[in-house]
C-alpha cells in the first residue's frame, strides 16, 4: 500500500513538472517572435524620406533613462516580458507617437503597445518634456466621445489611412508591424480618396494632418507635406492604372519603388477592387518580397497578424476592432486640438481603459 501511495505521488510530481515545463516552452514561443536583431536606427525611416528628420527628432526628445524607467516597471508588472519584445514594442510606440506628431488623428490599433504607452504617462514630466520638445505640446489621452476632429472619415477609412501611412514611413518588411493586428485589409473609402484627389490640398492637409502654427518646425512640416505630396501621386498613378484595367501597382520605379509598392497597391484596390482588397495586398506583399534587399518577410502582416493583440489575460479594455483588423480592445485615437485627456497624472495605468488619446502636437 505504501508503494502504491508513494507511485501516485510521483506521478503526480512528474504531472506537475511536465505541465510547467510545457507551459514555460509555451510562454517563449509566443514571446520569441520578434528576431534578435535591434530594431533599425531613426525608426526605420529612409534617410533620404521627407520625414526622417521628424523622426530623429523625436527620438532627440526622449530624456536620458526614460526608456529604462518605463521597461523596469513593464518587467515588474509583467514579469515574462522579454528583453528582445520589449524592444520592439518600445520602438513601435515611438512609431506611433511620430504618427501621432504628424497626423490629425490617429487610432490606437495595438494593446501591447498601449500598454506601454500606459506606463510612459505615468512618469508625467518625463512624457511631458519629450513631447514639448518633439512637437511642441502634449500627446494626451482623452475620452473617445470626446475625439471630433475627422469626424467625417469613416472608422474603416481611419485604418486603412493607418496602415497607408505607417507603410510609407518605414517601408517594407516590419518585424513590429505584427503588433498592429492584420494590416491592408480594410479599402480607402470613396470619401478619403476624393479628399486626396481635390485640387485644392488645403482640406486634405487640415483633416488629415496637424497643420500646427507660425512656430511649426521644419522637420514636421516637411515631414507632413512630403506625406500628403506622395499620397496624392500615388493615387494619380492607382487611378491612371485603374483606368487602363490594370490590377498590379508598377507605377514607380528606382530605389523607392518596393518601398511604396504596398501603399500603392492599398491605393489601387481601393479603387479597382475594393471587395478583393485582402487578396490584392497579399499578392503585393508577395512581390514586395521577391523585390526585397532584405529577403525577409517577417512581419509585414499583409493579411496576417495577430487580430486579438492580447497577451494571455493581459488587459481587458472595452474598444472595438471588427474588420479593421486591429486588437480587440485597444482602439484609441491621437487626434488634434483637445485640450482634454490624461497627461500622465493618473494611477494605475494598466487594464480596464476605455480612453483614447489625442494629440495636440502643433509642433
Amino acid at each position: 500500500m505504501d508503494n502504491f501511495v508513494i507511485g501516485i505521488i510521483v506521478l503526480l510530481l512528474v504531472g506537475v513538472l511536465y505541465y510547467s515545463f510545457a507551459k514555460r516552452q509555451q510562454s517563449e514561443g509566443k514571446r520569441d517572435v520578434f528576431p534578435a536583431h535591434k530594431p533599425p536606427t531613426g525608426l526605420g525611416v529612409r534617410p533620404e524620406h521627407p520625414a526622417y528628420a521628424a523622426a530623429q527628432r523625436l527620438e532627440d526628445a526622449i530624456p536620458a533613462d526614460y526608456e529604462q524607467r518605463v521597461k523596469e516597471r513593464m518587467q515588474q508588472r509583467y514579469p515574462e516580458l522579454s528583453d528582445r519584445e520589449w524592444a520592439w514594442r518600445w520602438h513601435e510606440m515611438k512609431r506611433f507617437l511620430l504618427m501621432a506628431g504628424l497626423l490629425n488623428r490617429v487610432e490606437m490599433y495595438s494593446a501591447k503597445v498601449d500598454e506601454v504607452w500606459h506606463e510612459m504617462l505615468m512618469f508625467t514630466r518625463e512624457y511631458q518634456t519629450m513631447c514639448e520638445r518633439f512637437c511642441g505640446r502634449t500627446i494626451h489621452h482623452a475620452p473617445h466621445a470626446a475625439a471630433t476632429s475627422g469626424a467625417d472619415l469613416q472608422p474603416a477609412s481611419e485604418r486603412a489611412w493607418f496602415d497607408w501611412v505607417y507603410s510609407e514611413l518605414f517601408g517594407p518588411n516590419q518585424p513590429g508591424a505584427q503588433l498592429w493586428g492584420a494590416m491592408y485589409r480594410t479599402p480607402m473609402s470613396p470619401e478619403l480618396l476624393e479628399l486626396l484627389r481635390q485640387p485644392d490640398e488645403a482640406a486634405a492637409r487640415r483633416q488629415l494632418f496637424q497643420i500646427g502654427d507660425t512656430s511649426a518646425s521644419d522637420a514636421l512640416t516637411n515631414a507632413r507635406e512630403g506625406l500628403l505630396q506622395q499620397a496624392r501621386a500615388q493615387l494619380t498613378t492607382a487611378e491612371e492604372l485603374a483606368a487602363r484595367g490594370e490590377r498590379r501597382y508598377d507605377g514607380v520605379t528606382g530605389d523607392a519603388a518596393n518601398w511604396s509598392l504596398l501603399g500603392g497597391t492599398l491605393m489601387l484596390a481601393s479603387i479597382a477592387m475594393p471587395d478583393r482588397m485582402e487578396e490584392a495586398m497579399r499578392e503585393a506583399g508577395l512581390e514586395q518580397q521577391r523585390h526585397s534587399f532584405t529577403g525577409s518577410s517577417c512581419g509585414s502582416a499583409v493579411g496576417g497578424g495577430d487580430s486579438r493583440d492580447n497577451r494571455d489575460g493581459a488587459d481587458d479594455h472595452g474598444g472595438h476592432a471588427g474588420r479593421h483588423g486591429g486588437d480587440s480592445h485597444s482602439h484609441h485615437d491621437s487626434s488634434g486640438d483637445h485640450g482634454g485627456g490624461d497627461s500622465g497624472s493618473s494611477g494605475d495605468s494598466g487594464g480596464g481603459s476605455s480612453c483614447s488619446s489625442c494629440s495636440s502636437c502643433s509642433s
